[in-house]
């Protein structure tokens, strides 16, 4: 699972214009201290921002690309990632 979203945040960073920097220091306090809910939403609000083409990518794309980081195996992570993002 932390495979998968380390390459979901640097194909947002290469792509999209996510820092990962910043998406880190987002994040710290969500992993930290938050109960699950809470996790789940830092890690949507860290994600958030990155843009494909020039166009924003909503967070119901951004909780479904964190639905595949729990959900999908290693090996089929990438291509349904690309496929959620359009890419």
């Amino acid at each position: 699972m932390i495979d998968n979203y380390q390459k979901a945040v640097s194909k947002l960073s290469e792509l999209g214009g996510n820092n990962e920097d910043v998406v880190v220091s987002i994040l710290k306090n969500h992993i930290k201290y938050g109960d699950w809910e809470d996790q789940r939403k830092g890690l949507i609000d860290a994600l958030y921002g990155a843009k494909i083409n020039g166009k924003l990518i909503d967070r119901r794309k951004l909780s479904s690309l964190l639905d595949a980081v729990i959900n999908e195996p290693d090996f089929r992570f990438e291509k349904k990632m690309n496929k959620i993002l359009g890419i």
